[in-house]
């Protein structure tokens, strides 16, 4: 049986989508890592794309 003893936080309040995209846009680490993240998966999604359309 799982039991937890350690604190319980409150959550966060809640914004909107527009105030969230504000906050981000603010942070440019975060607009950068993010961009290239998704760079990231794009090129990785064409390797794969490639490498089924060998194998078919």
């Amino acid at each position: 049986k799982l039991v937890y003893t350690g604190e319980v936080k409150a959550r966060p309040e809640r914004i909107t989508e527009s105030e969230f995209l504000w906050q981000h846009n603010q942070d440019p680490m975060a607009v950068d890592k993010l961009a290239e993240g998704i760079r990231k998966f794009a090129i990785d999604q064409e390797k794969l794309e490639k490498m089924i359309g060998e194998l078919l």
